[in-house]
């Protein structure tokens, strides 16, 4: 597996996502990068998997319906996420925003992670930092509702 096919197959079939959870009743908000690339041809996230990480999992379409073929998906996360998204960055074109945006997250994960003595203890600059991860968090979903006008002939 070549990072350029990596970052092509990626560039058009992956998906980048920041998921939050927010425990009621509670101050804690987490948020955690994820990446995925789902394709009915085994070999090609079996590869993925054997060089960069992650896990893969079976989408059995084909239980629904005969015309439809089970989906293989490659998925991975956090540290090992970023830095697949760090080896394929320079080859990507459509989703490169967003790539940035993730990269920001994670960098931001890493250098202020959450230092809980107790239960309720918190950082002091608890606030500042939710802020920041959730303007990242808005700013992807943003580019993720992009559309493009219709081509015209």
């Amino acid at each position: 597996m070549d990072d350029r096919y990596a970052a092509g197959l990626f560039d058009g079939e992956g998906c980048i996502r920041i998921a939050r959870w927010k425990k009621p009743n509670s101050r804690h908000v987490r948020y955690q990068l994820y990446m995925s690339l789902g394709v009915t041809h085994r070999p090609v996230i079996e590869a993925l998997q054997a060089k960069y990480g992650g896990s893969v999992n079976m989408n059995r379409h084909d239980l629904r319906s005969k015309k439809n073929r089970i989906q293989f998906t490659w998925n991975v996360s956090s540290q090992l996420g970023a830095a697949f998204l760090r080896r394929i960055q320079k080859h990507l074109i459509i989703k490169l925003d967003e790539v940035d945006v993730a990269l920001a997250l994670q960098d931001h994960i890493d250098t202020n992670p959450y230092k809980q003595v107790g239960p309720v203890a918190m950082r002091d600059d608890h606030k500042k930092i939710i802020a920041y991860r959730e303007k990242l968090f808005q700013k992807i979903t943003v580019l993720k509702k992009r559309s493009w006008p219709p081509l015209t002939t």
